[in-house]
């Protein structure tokens, strides 16, 4: 997504730059009270090139200033960045070797969740972003989790937050320098659903595809949740080279499923046995 028309990052003033990171970081809901206390946190840690003010009266004339110049909106709880400058912002902040700095300013100035649009999955996919971002493989499972708990819909997939990442060249070019755990739960938590709901997921099967020798070890199910997607897809090509990495005497349901779409009745009613024989131990 493009920059605002007629605008970069060289037209803002050093001292306003700090704020459009902060907004950059935070996300959606950040206020007058939560920008300071994020900035001040920062500047603990890393102190900004040009000095700025952060008390209340100078704080809220720069957002003013930064709302006239359209560089942020008013959001529902605060204020976010207009499109097109989050990731041209976290890039520049990568570049710098500030981003993680940033990153864990913005986990400690953001509130519990349940006090915290509580109500909303998508406090949960900026969590995820954050763990993810960080490098935190075990925290990036239970906040998948939390996502995850109440169910899954066409909307609520929507906000997952695979989609920080792939909805921006930047953001998917900042994904592939994340460690392979952290690839591979994002992908394999959005495919599985992905599939489950018909929902698309062209970009991430792509992704996971062309990098599948790289995370194919990573987690148990990675191969049989992309193979699942091919089959739905109709890539046979594809899936037939999955299914050489699945264990052969493994039950998949893609692979039942396939050999199904594929008139082998007599295999896929076979192996359908053999699955529902296998969910009844589970249960047992």
């Amino acid at each position: 997504m493009a920059l605002l028309q007629n605008k970069s990052l060289s037209d803002i003033p050093p001292q306003d730059l700090p704020f459009l990171y902060a907004f950059a970081v935070y996300g959606k809901g950040l206020g007058q009270t939560r920008v300071i206390e994020l900035l001040k946190r920062v500047a603990l840690v890393n102190p900004f090139e040009s000095a700025i003010a952060l008390d209340i009266p100078s704080v809220k004339a720069t957002l003013g200033r930064l709302l006239i110049a359209k560089w942020i909106k008013n959001d529902v709880v605060g204020f976010e960045l207009n499109d097109g400058l989050q990731w041209p912002l976290l890039a520049q902040l990568n570049e710098h070797g500030t981003l993680l700095d940033w990153v864990n300013a913005a986990v400690q100035t953001k509130p519990v969740v349940q006090y915290w649009e509580s109500t909303s999955r998508q406090s949960y996919a900026t969590l995820c972003v954050f763990s993810a971002l960080l490098g935190d493989e075990s925290l990036l499972t239970s906040d998948l989790e939390a996502f995850s708990t109440s169910g899954m819909s066409l909307a609520a997939l929507e906000q997952h937050p695979v989609h920080f990442f792939f909805d921006h060249p930047l953001g998917v070019r900042h994904f592939s320098t994340l460690t392979a755990e952290v690839q591979a739960l994002l992908l394999v938590n959005f495919l599985y659903f992905a599939s489950s709901l018909l929902a698309p997921a062209k970009a991430q099967y792509d992704y996971a595809l062309n990098h599948c020798t790289t995370l194919k070890g990573v987690l148990p199910n990675f191969v049989s949740i992309l193979a699942w997607q091919a089959h739905l897809r109709g890539d046979q090509t594809a899936f037939e080279h999955l299914a050489k990495l699945l264990n052969p005497n493994a039950l998949s349901e893609a692979d039942t499923a396939n050999r199904l779409s594929r008139g082998d009745f007599a295999s896929a009613i076979h192996r359908f046995g053999l699955l529902i024989e296998q969910i009844k131990k589970t249960q047992q």
